[in-house]
């Protein structure tokens, strides 16, 4: 029996970049990925157990340009006191998204019974320092055995035997492969290969894009 949390997620200004080696532009994508999400959450309750996606809300992503910004960054030489090149880094506005959390070795019910795990902030993406991401989470449901369909997933997801049984992901018909950031410790991490958007699986209905 798998249950999920679902929460509904709102940011004033949210930046979730592509690592794009060198280049001046950074485009940000149109996701919520599990690396981003689970970190922020598991940072926010201390708890390893949870497990966690997202996706933009469907009439949110088909508008998307009319909340899509571009902020202008000089970061600077340390020692120097001199700007590098400036940076294009892309972001989003009035963000609307869907968060759903699985968690391992607790309950659901027992979990959201508390009120402060049905209604509170977190922070997550780039540029935390100066103001952006700042987002909160408004419990919805749980979401008790969904069901498990083809279609195209709208998250991106290690491909790790933990995630896919935890988000039902039985098959994967067409891959979009890329590399999430996963930190080992407060200092240094790892990529790991990771199932992208517009990948074609079987799994569970909610990380699927929605039909047009």
């Amino acid at each position: 029996m798998s249950k999920y949390i679902k929460y509904e997620l709102t940011s004033d200004i949210l930046c979730i970049g592509e690592r794009v080696k060198k280049g001046t532009y950074k485009p940000c994508i149109k996701t919520i990925p599990f690396s981003t999400i689970t970190g922020a959450l598991r940072d926010t309750f201390n708890f390893p157990g949870i497990y966690a996606l997202g996706k933009l809300d469907s009439d949110y992503l088909k508008n998307i340009d009319q909340y899509r910004q571009i902020h202008i960054y000089s970061p600077r030489y340390v020692f120097e006191d001199v700007s590098k090149v400036p940076l294009q880094i892309e972001f989003i506005t009035d963000v609307k998204a869907l968060v759903y959390v699985f968690l391992k070795d607790m309950m659901p019910e027992h979990f959201i019974e508390k009120k402060e795990n049905q209604n509170f902030d977190i922070t997550m993406g780039a540029f935390k320092s100066k103001g952006f991401g700042k987002c909160h989470l408004h419990f919805t449901e749980i979401i008790e055995n969904p069901e498990i369909k083809l279609g195209t997933l709208q998250s991106r997801i290690p491909e790790t035997a933990n995630c896919m049984e935890y988000f039902g992901i039985k098959s994967i018909k067409k891959y979009v492969y890329g590399y999430l950031f996963e930190p080992t410790t407060k200092i240094s991490g790892k990529y790991i290969k990771s199932l992208f958007e517009g990948s074609v699986i079987e799994g569970c209905e909610f990380l699927l894009e929605e039909d047009k």
